[in-house]
């Protein structure tokens, strides 16, 4: 009796050795087996019949759902031949460890039946009813592990196929792709030929208006340049200069103006003295009254522009050419005399020092 007590536990803790490493091998155990102490050889043959039968349906249930899946995935979407036989492989290969696992599962509730049996053939029905309920908790808490991972491995086939459909929406084949990134392309070249057209048309416009803002300049230089040649030479400098003191800048027309040019004499109305008996109210009598006297000579204010020596300025302004670009202008030679009212006015201030 002590040996056979012996033996059997010594057996009791290698069938929990084998069970802990069939358990690392990942076997599935999706029932739970109700073993009551005492229970007869016809009710355990009942119970392991049960279970092959119910892994064998679970089995075939598994193939079905793959082949369904399988279909299913080739008849929606339509891959190149290389992507259909990796498809195809994957699923293949999937299946067959779901079913080496079913049947490792099955092996192992074989070996857990007969080694039940072989305790409550032998030893203590207490000791054994402890095993069990030990070893049917154990095999619940395998059993819930393996749903886990049952159902971790379903969500990552769910995301392989999602994976799979995306790959297949965005290009069916490598001839689709192409044939998107060409007409892609086509659309951004269009969009920069049409930039750089647009980019030419508007350098050709802004060189426009700069060569008429140039020509406007030079127009300006032009018309500038012949005003200040007729007043060096023919208004005198202290006119020049009462002009310069009269001027005011105006904002509104941007130009200078003269004050109070209504004080003018051309714009003042000639008066008409009065009529009394010394002054006749005819012309004719005023004529009888005037002295017809001869003119007093006056200092002259020119020169003669006749010499050889003489450059007429003006005449060298108006040949000037029209698109010259703005310089100084020699006007005249060493021995050529000056504007005369420069020189009157040179005069005039050397006196006065």
């Amino acid at each position: 009796r002590i040996v056979e007590k012996i033996v059997e536990v010594e057996k009791i803790h290698e069938v929990e050795k084998i069970v802990e490493v069939e358990v690392e091998k990942k076997v599935y155990i999706e029932k739970t087996v109700e073993v009551k102490v005492g229970a007869s050889a016809e009710e355990l043959k009942a119970a392991q019949d049960e279970i092959e039968e119910r892994a064998r349906k679970e089995k075939q249930e598994l193939r079905a759902q793959a082949a369904s899946d399988m279909k299913q995935l080739m008849s929606q979407h339509q891959h190149t031949a290389e992507e259909r036989k990796k498809l195809q492989e994957k699923l293949i290969a999937e299946q067959n460890e779901k079913e080496q696992e079913i049947e490792k599962k099955i092996a192992l509730k074989q070996k857990l039946k007969a080694m039940q049996a072989k305790l409550i053939q032998g030893g203590k029905m207490v000791d054994l009813a402890q095993k069990q309920e030990a070893e049917l908790r154990l095999a619940q808490q395998e059993n819930e592990d393996r749903k886990q991972e049952q159902l971790q491995m379903e969500r990552e086939l769910a995301l392989k196929a999602e994976e799979a459909l995306a790959i297949e929406e965005q290009y069916s084949s490598i001839q689709d792709e192409v044939e998107i990134k060409t007409k892609k392309l086509k659309k951004l070249w269009n969009k920069y030929q049409a930039a750089t057209q647009e980019i030419q048309e508007v350098r050709e416009e802004c060189q426009l208006e700069k060569e008429d803002i140039l020509e406007t300049v030079r127009e300006m230089e032009r018309t500038i340049r012949l005003q200040e040649l007729i007043i060096d030479n023919f208004i005198p400098l202290d006119e020049i200069e009462v002009l310069r003191r009269r001027a005011v800048w105006s904002q509104e027309g941007e130009k200078w103006e003269l004050e109070r040019l209504d004080l003018a004499g051309r714009h003042l109305r000639e008066t008409k003295r009065p009529n009394n008996n010394q002054t006749p109210g005819s012309r004719a009598g005023f004529r009888s009254m005037a002295l017809n006297l001869e003119m007093d000579p006056t200092d002259r204010t020119t020169q003669e522009f006749e010499s050889a020596d003489m450059v007429s300025r003006v005449n060298e302004v108006l040949a000037m050419e029209l698109d010259q670009e703005e310089r100084e202008v020699g006007y005249r030679n060493e021995g050529s005399p000056s504007s005369p009212y420069r020189k009157a006015g040179e005069e005039k201030n050397n006196f006065g020092q």
